[in-house]
């Protein structure tokens, strides 16, 4: 997993969808982090929002430079940690073959 890791890079390098984002961490993943993820219970998952969660924060633009992403996300989800934690979510909730 890139934990925390900062990314600098062009708003057209990012994912501009929910799905786009879930498949592009997806593919970003071991299968070790896989198993890790899907063996966590959703109430477990903030375990991921330091880390990960920064690095998706930071990678894909949701301190505000990804309008497109940050409008795709549902209202209550818009500020950037519940933007990273929905995402996490969505992830653990695709792993699990939702």
């Amino acid at each position: 997993m890139s934990l925390g890791r900062k990314h600098h890079k062009p708003v057209d390098d990012m994912p501009k969808t929910v799905s786009e984002a879930v498949d592009r961490l997806l593919l970003s993943l071991s299968e070790e982090d896989k198993a890790l993820i899907r063996g966590t219970e959703k109430v477990d998952l903030i375990r991921f929002h330091r880390s990960w969660g920064m690095g998706i924060r930071n990678g894909f633009g949701l301190w505000g430079t990804n309008k497109t992403l940050i409008s795709a996300l549902p209202p209550e989800s818009r500020w950037a940690d519940d933007s990273s934690m929905f995402i996490i979510e969505q992830v653990w909730e695709r792993l699990r073959g939702g």
